[in-house]
């Protein structure tokens, strides 16, 4: 207290300092307790701007007084209490030497990473999720598969093996016709001579390889896929799509706003997890759980449904 004691005491009269009655001890604390009051009502009128006032840090207090019990001075930044000496701040305190809380950190902004700064044109932003590795691996995997079936074919030169550029060119109208809109569209038309079809389609390859590569294109070695299925019933695309979700990861970071759904696929093929969701547009396909990008929709990681899966499949 900054009223001592001593002082206290000579404005009371006491008979023995060292044995005070209980008389003398009540009127020594009501002239302390007057002293001090007298005091912080005079440190409260010299300085206002101080930010030194009695709160308290939680809002639940100042909510669960009355109302009554609080005046609103004006335009000031507190509330005075019944006691008329209570300040209850309208803000939360915060001070300047406080740190930011861990949580709140940006540690990695949003955006291309550094590996995807240098990407000039549209060409290198394919080759950064579908990398040589992945096309090559495809490659492979489709002419093993044309080896085997290549007895079936009358002339060899119908079922000639796949290179790595005629691969980036079948992918390539893939992608391109599903950017046209063109899944609708009869695949015959793609190849018109009268004007009414897509030029870059006749200039890239004809109509029998596109279908002939349509058929046999593989994502796995087949000779081995029974085993792989034995624990997980996506083994015939798993290597294939663990390397696209891990080339969408590297490249690009997400931002803070993120969604996670599921989207349906339209197919109605053989299909042993083939899904029909009436209320879709398509109604059968495959469900897909993706991560996107809230602003910028880009994939960030997605799951193929499959339903059970088998014992021993563990997920990436």
């Amino acid at each position: 207290m900054k009223y001592t004691a001593r002082v206290a005491m000579d404005k009371v009269k006491i008979k023995d300092s060292k044995k005070l009655t209980q008389s003398e001890l009540e009127e020594l604390a009501q002239v302390i307790w007057d002293s001090d009051s007298e005091e912080e009502l005079h440190d409260d009128d010299a300085d206002t701007s101080s930010e030194e006032y009695i709160e308290d840090d939680s809002e639940s207090e100042i909510e669960g007084n009355d109302s009554d019990d609080l005046e609103d001075v004006g335009n000031s930044s507190y509330f005075i209490a019944k006691d008329k000496l209570t300040r209850w701040s309208k803000n939360s305190l915060k001070s300047k030497f406080s740190k930011v809380s861990a949580k709140n950190l940006v540690k990695i902004f949003p955006g291309a990473k550094q590996q995807a700064r240098d990407i000039q044109n549209e060409v290198d932003a394919f080759m950064r999720i579908f990398t040589d590795e992945m096309i090559q691996y495809i490659t492979e995997c489709t002419n093993l598969h044309i080896s085997n079936v290549r007895s079936q074919f009358m002339r060899e030169r119908d079922a000639k093996d796949v290179s790595k550029t005629e691969m980036q060119a079948f992918m390539g109208l893939l992608l391109l016709s599903g950017y046209k809109k063109q899944n609708h569209t009869h695949f015959l038309e793609l190849w018109t001579t009268d004007g009414t079809g897509s030029e870059i389609f006749r200039a890239c390859m004809g109509k029998n390889r596109f279908l002939f590569l349509l058929a046999v294109i593989r994502f796995d070695d087949k000779s081995t896929r029974n085993q792989r299925k034995k624990i997980d019933k996506l083994a015939a695309i798993r290597w294939v799509i663990d390397k696209f979700i891990e080339n969408c990861k590297n490249n690009y970071s997400v931002g803070n706003f993120v969604t996670i759904d599921e989207m349906l696929i339209p197919f109605r093929g053989r299909c042993s997890f083939l899904q029909y969701i009436p209320n879709k547009p398509a109604k059968y396909g495959m469900k897909v759980f993706v991560l996107c990008d809230a602003k910028t929709f880009y994939v960030s990681n997605f799951e193929v449904y499959c339903g059970k899966q088998p014992e021993g499949f563990t997920a990436c």
